[in-house]
């Protein structure tokens, strides 16, 4: 997304919450699902277009690693309820 949204989304969205997910290139490539970037393609974002990532995240969560999927779902909770009922 754009500055211009993260910003839009922050004024007029409650429960708005900005989540960066920090994950380095070579793990991207090797996630590859969609073929996007050895495909020639040419508007893929982060190799051909400069992303704008928030300003301000509320979170930026690694996620390079499958084992840190449990973590970064327990970030994630504590973010959107901090004192969860029970």
């Amino acid at each position: 997304m754009y500055h211009s949204v993260h910003k839009y989304n922050r004024v007029n969205n409650n429960n708005y919450y900005e989540i960066l997910l920090d994950v380095g290139q070579n793990v991207l490539t090797n996630r590859n699902k969609k073929g996007l970037y050895n495909s020639g393609t040419i508007d893929v974002m982060g190799i051909n277009q400069e992303p704008e990532f928030p300003k301000n995240p509320d979170l930026i969560l690694k996620n390079n690693l499958e084992n840190q999927l449990k973590e970064n779902i327990d970030k994630i909770i504590e973010l959107i309820d901090p004192h969860p009922k029970g």
